[in-house]
Order: structure tokens, then C-alpha cells, then sequence
């Protein structure tokens, strides 16, 4: 961090401010080891000004910034948002209506999916070659099945990896259901 600090002229800067503001994605304990806002807390701090550290995320262990330099921690977004939906808001700049109050869930969207792509292979009533080398256990017939391997059968969906090219009585996934799958995974999976 010093030698950026040196090249861009950062204590010059700061020796002449009333008060500097920095940010992060999250902060936390690890933020003291070499992360931006701490470097520029240090800074400020030499030059007895003060510094806020603005955060999408200010997860547990960050209060130790505020004994080298910081003077508040701020948390800018919801703490329980997705982290793609928190983007989207700030790219946004602001605070618009919540896309995924109103949006896909596994019972009103996915699962209609699920069951037009996925069950011929990966039900637990499928047995033998009709599982078309799905693993057994592997099944995604109700929310509770795909539960603990969420993300990856969204990624699966949605990158076209499944269902395979050539599945017999199947077509992949289509651009449309592949946006509502990801919609789902960024609004968090709900059911």
C-alpha cells in the first residue's frame, strides 16, 4: 500500500483534507493486512485527520480498524442481500424496488424447469440406464433434494452444461429459462 500511497500523492492529499473517505467491498480483521482502507487509514491517521471506511459488507472483527486509524465503519447495503443483488443496487445508486420480492422462487419457477430438464435423469424414482449416468442420490425431485448443492445446480442450468447435448426427449435449456435460473441464484435460492 505504500509504495501506491507514495506514487499517487496520497499523504499531500490527505494533509490538506477536513476528513477522507475510503471503501471497500467488506472489511473485516483481514482488512488490516494490506488492504486499501487500512493503508489509507494509516495515512490519515499520521496526518490527525479523519477517516471513514464505507463497506458493502463490515463483517464481524472490523472494530479492530477503528483502533488504527478509523474513526467509523460504515455499512452501506442490507446485510442480509445476495451480493449480486447488493451490486446491482449500488450500481443503481439507490435503494430500488427489490427485485426479488416479486421474483423467481424454486416452487413458482425453477422447479417447473427442474421438472421439464432434470427429472428423467435425476428423480429418485428413476432407476438403471433411465438415470443416463446421473448419480444416484443425485436427485432434484423437491427443493429439499437440490438444497445442499444449490449453487452448483444453478451453474448447471445455467451455463447449458446440463442437461448434456443429446439426452433422449430432452432440449437444454433455453436463454429464457437460463436468466430466470440465474435470477433465482441471485435472489438467493429462495423456495
Amino acid at each position: 500500500m505504500e509504495l501506491v500511497a507514495d506514487a499517487v500523492g496520497l499523504a499531500a492529499a490527505v494533509r490538506d483534507a477536513d476528513l477522507v473517505l475510503t471503501g471497500e467491498g467488506a472489511v473485516d480483521s483481514q482488512t488490516l493486512e494490506g488492504k486499501t482502507p487500512a493503508g489509507v487509514a494509516l495515512v490519515a491517521q499520521r496526518a490527525g485527520v479523519g477517516c471513514i471506511v464505507f463497506a458493502g459488507r463490515v463483517r464481524p472483527g472490523a472494530e479492530v480498524l477503528l483502533e488504527h486509524g478509523v474513526d467509523a465503519l460504515v455499512q452501506i447495503v442490507d446485510s442480509d442481500a445476495p451480493l449480486a443483488l447488493a451490486l446491482a443496487l449500488a450500481a443503481c445508486g439507490g435503494e430500488p424496488a427489490d427485485p426479488c420480492e416479486s421474483g423467481p422462487t424454486f416452487t413458482n419457477t425453477v422447479k417447473e424447469i427442474s421438472d421439464a430438464k432434470c427429472l428423467s435423469c435425476h428423480s429418485k424414482d428413476a432407476e438403471g440406464a433411465n438415470r443416463a449416468g446421473a448419480p444416484v442420490g443425485m436427485d432434484f425431485d423437491d427443493y429439499a433434494s437440490i438444497q445442499p448443492i444449490l449453487s452448483d445446480f444453478a451453474d448447471a442450468l445455467t451455463s447449458g452444461r446440463m442437461p448434456p447435448m443429446g439426452a433422449p426427449g430432452i432440449s437444454g435449456t433455453t436463454p429464457a429459462e437460463r436468466t430466470l435460473v440465474n435470477d433465482w441464484r441471485v435472489c438467493g435460492y429462495p423456495q
